[in-house]
């Protein structure tokens, strides 16, 4: 069975998604935050070892869409994170903003 709820800790909300994943229960911990180049810089330097690699037309392209305002943010473009707290999707949106002076909600 699926739920979902919204819960506060230390001032932090966020969303826990109650699901089944290959046959086992699971929690999701949903967070959106915003992220700047400081904190980009945080989350790309422990990212899982197998990520694919970088691409400089991909990352011109998200640069060009931070600075024009064509991002899309959060909801339709979720970073991943690990329970162990490594990056395991979204490191060319990251190193993208790493190249800007923008904030985005992440």
């Amino acid at each position: 069975m699926n739920s979902v709820m919204t819960k506060l800790v230390d001032n932090e909300e966020f969303l826990i998604l109650d699901s089944e994943f290959l046959g086992e229960q699971v929690e999701i911990k949903l967070v959106i935050e915003s992220v700047n180049k400081e904190r980009a810089q945080q989350l790309l330097a422990y990212q899982y070892e197998k990520q694919r690699k970088l691409s400089e037309a991909l990352i011109d392209k998200l640069v060009q869409a931070l600075n024009n305002d064509e991002y899309i943010e959060a909801m339709l473009n979720p970073i991943h994170i690990s329970d162990t707290g490594k990056l395991m999707d979204g490191q060319h949106r990251l190193t993208a903003l790493t190249r800007t002076g923008r904030t985005v909600q992440l």
